[in-house]
C-alpha cells in the first residue's frame, strides 16, 4: 500500500495516510455515508405494519381496557373508552392475543388485514359469592372554640 502511495503521489516519501487534515469534500462524503446508515437503521425500526380495530362483547357493547399483544413480542396495548386499538405490529402475519377479565382469552391470526373487529365471549364460570371486607380509621379535626371570658 506504501508503494502505491508513493507512486501515485510522485514519490513522496512524505505522505501521511490517513490524511491528518480532512478536506472538506472527504467530510462531505463521510458526512452523507453516514447519515445514509442511520436512516437506513431508522427506517428498517418503522417498518411496521399499523392495526387498528375495536373490541366488543356479544352484545356489541365496548369492552374498555382490554389487552392487546403482538403474539412473540414485547408490544401490547390498551382499548380507548370506545372499545378502539392501535398497534404497530411486524410484519403481516402477526397473531395479535386479546385478554380481559372474565372473557374468554382470543387469539386472531392477522393474515394481511390491517383492520379487526373482535367480539370477545364471556367466560361460563360465575363468582358464587364475593365477601369485601374493608378497615380503616379515621380522625376527625379537633375544633376548638376559643371564647373570650
Amino acid at each position: 500500500m506504501r508503494k502505491f502511495l508513493l507512486l501515485r503521489h510522485g514519490g513522496n516519501p512524505h505522505v501521511q495516510w490517513p490524511p491528518s487534515k480532512w478536506s472538506p469534500k472527504v467530510m462531505l462524503i463521510a458526512f452523507f455515508i453516514m447519515t445514509g446508515f442511520l436512516f437506513s437503521f431508522s427506517a428498517s425500526a418503522q417498518n411496521k405494519i399499523k392495526v387498528t380495530g375495536n373490541v366488543t362483547d356479544t352484545t356489541g357493547l365496548a369492552l374498555t381496557g382490554v389487552a392487546v399483544r403482538v403474539q412473540g413480542t414485547q408490544g401490547g396495548t390498551t382499548t380507548d373508552a370506545q372499545g378502539n386499538f392501535s398497534i404497530n405490529v411486524p410484519n403481516a402475519n402477526s397473531t395479535l392475543t386479546f385478554t380481559y377479565i372474565g372473557f374468554v382469552k382470543q387469539e386472531i391470526a392477522l393474515q394481511g388485514r390491517t383492520t379487526l373487529k373482535v367480539r370477545l365471549r364471556e367466560t361460563n364460570s360465575s363468582l358464587q359469592e364475593v365477601v369485601v371486607t374493608g378497615y380503616g380509621s379515621q380522625k376527625k379535626p379537633l375544633l376548638q372554640v376559643l371564647s373570650p371570658v
